[in-house]
């Protein structure tokens, strides 16, 4: 079963900006320009009562799910421990664990990895795959309707000593609302999928 302890919450969260995108070159001047992933901010949805309920896919080399479950994750409470703030989150799959936010605005799991930044471009290696957040949003079909995502991508490090199955991890996120789904590759094909079923999320 997949463990989603240390990536797959990796973006419960949500941001403040707006999709708004000019319609024309000549309203263009009184329109937003059109918004990219740095217009996120790394602002958790992680309040008290929010959750999320994924369905979760294996597949074949086919595309053919070989196996179907969900997954429920809910924020249960929030903790102080050495002057941190953390937000207690637990999932019926995996169980409890903590997110916290770093000086540098960084989201981190209670191991200390980095779950997302607030920014564009590469962030550094974590736990054998480069880590890096795009500037590319896309319209895509979810269970809960079509949804504009952001996508994190990592990728793997074949200077790694650990073998790795898995060469690819997708992640979107939306806006207000937090993770919506992920996809994981090997040889170029996705053989595990994640979409958002239904959520509350109190901002």
């Amino acid at each position: 079963m997949h463990s989603f302890k240390n990536l797959f919450f990796a973006f419960v969260m949500g941001a403040s900006a707006a999709f708004i995108i000019a319609c024309s070159e000549e309203e263009s001047t009184n329109q937003p320009a059109k918004p990219t992933v740095a217009d996120f901010k790394a602002v958790p949805q992680l309040k008290k009562g929010n959750y999320w309920i994924y369905i979760l896919q294996e597949l074949n080399a086919q595309g053919v799910t070989i196996k179907s479950y969900t997954d429920s994750v809910w924020v249960v409470s929030d903790t102080i421990e050495n002057g941190v703030h953390y937000s207690v989150v637990r999932s019926s799959l995996s169980g409890s664990f903590k997110t916290y936010q770093d000086t540098a605005g960084m989201l981190r799991n209670d191991l200390k990895e980095v779950l997302f930044a607030p920014k564009t471009g590469p962030l550094g290696k974590e736990s054998c795959y480069s880590l890096s957040v795009t500037d590319t949003l896309s319209n895509i079909n979810f269970p809960v309707g079509k949804l504009v995502a952001a996508s994190v991508v990592y990728t793997k490090d074949n200077s790694c000593p650990i073998p790795l199955d898995i060469e690819r991890k997708v992640y979107y996120y939306v806006n207000k609302i937090g993770l919506v789904g992920y996809e994981d590759f090997k040889a170029g094909k996705v053989v595990f999928e994640s979409k958002l079923l239904r959520y509350k999320v109190k901002e």
